[in-house]
């Protein structure tokens, strides 16, 4: 149960996209550290992940050896039943968050991406964003939303 767990959490970690804006600190290199401390493997590429991210100590820590499941193979960490559940809850929510089940669940609308008094307030912010991922440089402040001629 424990190695579906970890298999899980590292196919998460492949599968999130990468950030453009900061392509030395992605969200799937943090998933992949924290299963590395869970399970005391390896992160596959600790290239992506932060030096103090991989610092932490092991976990997990339980009261007793009794309470573990899962530490049959040699090597691997086994985890309590509490600690299983709430792993496969975070994996749960990870592909809630993977398959944007928020935005199929709650769509918005266009008053809210356009606003009345700012129409195109969120256009800017995406065109901001795109041109920071392009390296170029982004105005900041009121300059950018306004042609001052």
């Amino acid at each position: 149960m424990a190695a579906r767990l970890q298999t899980k959490l590292v196919t998460i970690s492949q599968a999130w996209p990468k950030d453009p804006l900061r392509p030395t600190l992605q969200f799937g290199g943090a998933i992949l550290a924290a299963s590395s401390r869970i399970f005391g493997t390896p992160a596959p590429s600790s290239s992506a992940i932060p030096a103090s991210a991989s610092d932490k100590t092991p976990f997990p820590s339980s009261p007793s050896s009794l309470d573990r499941v899962g530490a049959t193979e040699a090597g691997q960490v086994g985890l309590t039943t509490d600690q299983l559940n709430k792993g496969w809850a975070t994996v749960e929510s990870l592909e809630r968050l993977l398959g944007d089940q928020a935005k199929k669940d709650y769509p918005v609308t266009s008053r809210t991406t356009h606003p009345t008094s700012f129409p195109k307030h969120y256009e800017q912010i995406l065109k901001g964003v795109e041109a920071a991922s392009r390296g170029e440089t982004v105005k900041r402040g009121l300059a950018s939303w306004f042609r001052w001629e």
